[in-house]
């Protein structure tokens, strides 16, 4: 069930409100359900409490992680050098958790997930309904064999073969579409520029350090900590040839020969018992 509400207290506690029909009831006193949709409300204990109405990004937080997920620098990066808008199509291939599946959902037109780890697979459908996304799937599928449903503008790819991908690529990238790896290994995205045919050109590989700094009246600096390497970053875009162009035509054509014979094979024998049920009387 999805966070509706996020109550806050001076001190900065929080309380997520998933029912806005039932009254909360916390240390701080009560908050009458008849009072749950103001943005600041005094409880029955005198104190005061700010509500606010939660976002993605709250309830993203509380998903299931059966795997290590994407930092939100690695994911606002691919967002961001790859031009993505709300008509974008996307492949995410070792969906994890689908942490960045859902993320990317969360701002484009359709996600088409996959991972060959059933448990992982459940787990992103899980939070796929607890984030109440409509334009997403998960399916148990090999991007190293896959068939892909239709070509779409970017494919994020996480696995430990990503050299592997290539083909799937091919076969599943608008022109121009980006092919993104994201590999803790940097002989991983190696093994990957080093197949690239020229129907690929590799724009960068770089990754993000995220430093946090310590602002009060006392002090402005650097924080003690920082977020190093996650992983690497491999931005590729795909030109395909001309000669392949043709042969995806080809490809697409024959499929949609196919479907017209199909449904007219299936209207003929629809004709023929309908005239067998005729000639009965």
């Amino acid at each position: 069930m999805q966070i509706k509400r996020i109550a806050i207290v001076e001190n900065g506690k929080k309380y997520f409100i998933k029912d806005t029909n039932i009254s909360l009831n916390v240390s701080e006193g009560e908050i009458p359900r008849t009072k749950m949709k103001e943005d600041l409300v005094e409880t029955t204990k005198g104190n005061f409490i700010h509500l606010y109405d939660a976002n993605f990004k709250d309830n993203f937080q509380n998903i299931q992680k059966p795997a290590a997920i994407i930092n939100p620098k690695d994911a606002g990066m691919i967002v961001a050098y790859t031009g993505m808008t709300k008509d974008f199509v996307v492949i995410d291939a070792g969906a994890g958790s689908g942490a960045l599946a859902c993320m990317l959902a969360s701002l484009c037109k359709k996600v088409y997930s996959y991972d060959i780890n059933e448990k992982h697979v459940l787990a992103v459908n899980e939070n796929i309904k607890n984030l109440d996304l409509k334009n997403i799937t998960c399916e148990l599928k090999d991007i190293y064999t896959l068939d892909p449903e239709e070509r779409v503008d970017l494919m994020t790819i996480d696995v430990p073969e990503p050299e592997n991908v290539l083909e799937t690529a091919k076969k599943g990238l608008k022109a121009g579409g980006y092919l993104v790896l994201y590999t803790p290994q940097i002989n991983q995205a190696q093994k990957v520029i080093e197949k690239l045919d020229n129907n690929f050109h590799c724009e960068t590989t770089l990754e993000i350090i995220k430093r946090d700094w310590e602002i009060d009246d006392k002090k402005l600096r650097p924080s003690h900590n920082m977020l190093g390497h996650t992983a690497f970053l491999t931005f590729i875009r795909f030109y395909p040839k001309l000669n392949d162009v043709k042969i995806s035509k080809k490809v697409t054509n024959a499929r949609k020969d196919a479907r017209l014979e199909r449904a007219k094979h299936k209207k003929t024998i629809s004709e023929k018992e309908k005239g067998n049920m005729i000639s009965d009387f």
